[in-house]
């Protein structure tokens, strides 16, 4: 059983089954079959769905979390293919300035999301 201030209890306590990115809503799905085998999360950009498993202790899933919000990002600033080995031509200055303004708007639209998910885990989330 999960601590109280387990993300995903967090996540329930706060009613947060989505991620707004303001041209699309992603649902988020606590599951124990993520889509693709051998992974703890996953994200659908077509279906504007983030699976996370279910078996992953608090830390693990924070990241998994954020990590797969990041993909959502990308798909928002215009990085995207098919191909998982694209390559994309940016600079560091360019690349840095779509990703903190995906960020900011990740922030702005979705500030307990962010709150319950840089916080300690711990008793730090009203």
């Amino acid at each position: 059983m999960k601590k109280e201030t387990h993300i995903y209890n967090l996540l329930k306590k706060f009613k947060i089954d989505q991620v707004d990115l303001g041209y699309a809503k992603y649902k988020l799905i606590v599951t124990k079959e993520v889509p693709e085998n051998g992974v703890y999360g996953y994200t659908n950009p077509g279906s504007y769905v983030i699976f996370l498993h279910e078996d992953m202790d608090n830390g693990p899933a924070r990241e998994t979390l954020l990590h797969e919000i990041t993909h959502a990002l990308f798909e928002l600033i215009g990085f995207t293919s098919d191909n998982e080995e694209t390559k994309f031509e940016e600079n560091n200055e360019d690349l840095t300035l779509k990703i903190s303004r995906g960020y900011m708007l990740l922030i702005n639209l979705n500030p307990k999301l962010m709150e319950i998910l840089i916080s300690s885990g711990e008793d730090d989330v009203k």
